[in-house]
Formats: structure tokens, sequence, C-alpha cells
């Protein structure tokens, strides 16, 4: 009988050794894929950095041509004005 415990916990100890390698296994997989996650965060990261610096660089543009055609309408309407008052 006892040997038959012993056979019984050799067995489990076998099964657990076996249970706690592929554990192992999936914890350092899972280890892999968030380090490779991460680091594809980091470069999405980089790019909406890159995008926002562009976003702006164009917005200032836009609002310094806006500025201009207001200026140009101005001069426009005081040419337009002078011309008929002449």
């Amino acid at each position: 009988k006892f040997e038959e415990m012993l056979k019984l916990s050799e067995k489990e100890k076998e099964k657990c050794l076996k249970v706690s390698s592929q554990a192992e296994l999936e914890l350092s997989r899972l280890c892999q894929q968030i380090f490779e996650m991460e680091g594809q965060l980091e470069g999405k990261d980089a790019e909406i950095s890159n995008l926002r610096l562009e976003y702006n660089s164009v917005n200032d543009s836009y609002l310094e041509l806006t500025s201009e055609i207001k200026d140009l309408k101005a001069i426009l309407r005081e040419h337009k004005k002078s011309h008929v008052d002449s």
C-alpha cells in the first residue's frame, strides 16, 4: 500500500512538473508577446507625435493663409472703393 502511494506520488509529481513546465513556456511566450506589443506601441506613439507635428504645421499654414486672404480682401475692397470714388 505504501508503494502504491509512492507510485501515485511520483505520478503526481511528474504531472505537476509537466504542468509547471507548460506554464513556464506559456509565461515566456506571453512575456515575449507583451515585449513585442510594447515595441509596437512605442512605434505608434512616435507616429502619433510626428502626425501631431505635421498637423500643427499644416494648421499654422492654414491660419497664415486665412489671414493673408482677409488682408487681400480688405485691400481689394479699398481698391474698389477708391476706384469708385474717383
